[in-house]
């Protein structure tokens, strides 16, 4: 189970306009978690609060180039902020 803050990918999130390379570290820290994953054949759950594709533009586009490099490992993924189903 992997639990990632996307909370700051908000955008009425003003912090991120100052902080766009890597907000406290995350996407570096995800990168490395999810390939010391992958090095042990393990499988990862992703729980977050937004989803990417309600993300900022930027954020958004980093974590599902993310998403798409592991999806050999991440099985499963659930946001609970949407107010729509996707799949």
């Amino acid at each position: 189970m992997v639990a990632i803050n996307t909370q700051v990918c908000d955008s009425l999130n003003w912090y991120m306009m100052a902080e766009r390379s890597d907000p406290g570290g995350m996407f570096a820290w995800l990168e490395d978690t999810l390939s010391e994953i992958e090095a042990q054949n393990g499988l990862a759950i992703m729980i977050a609060h937004i989803d990417p594709n309600d993300c900022q533009h930027q954020f958004g586009i980093r974590l599902k180039a993310l998403m798409e490099r592991y999806q050999n490992i991440v099985r499963f993924g659930i946001m609970g902020h949407t107010h729509k189903e996707t799949f």
